[in-house]
């Protein structure tokens, strides 16, 4: 296997989403915990709003992005390719660490303190 460089821009991404329909999302706490969109790639980035992630995912279903939000923060989804953002009602508040959907939909998430959410 062979390592290719996709983007010479220095975001320190934190996490890196699946890629859906062409588009992967990323978030990053070097920059000001920004959300950022490719559509090409990788090698172009664009910033989203969004809050101060600590997990991203999108749905392999529905093509949602997820984020796991901190600082003591629920989370949150877009459905508008991360234009919008809303807080997902019953998700809990507290500090996550990462978010996962399975190809059914059931979206998983992990707080620091190592408990388990779906």
């Amino acid at each position: 296997m062979s390592w290719q460089l996709v983007s010479a821009q220095v975001f320190g991404f934190n996490q890196v989403s699946r890629l859906v329909g062409g588009v992967r999302y990323a978030y990053t706490y070097n920059t000001g915990s920004k959300v950022k969109k490719s559509t090409d790639g990788g090698i172009s980035w664009v910033d989203l709003s969004g809050s101060n992630a600590a997990g991203i995912e999108v749905s392999p279903t529905t093509g949602s992005v997820f984020l796991a939000c901190n600082p003591s923060a629920k989370i949150q989804r877009s459905t508008d390719g991360g234009a919008t953002w809303e807080i997902m009602s019953g998700s809990p508040q507290t500090d996550w660490v990462d978010i996962y959907v399975d190809a059914d939909g059931i979206i998983y998430a992990v707080d620091y303190y190592g408990t388990g959410y779906k």
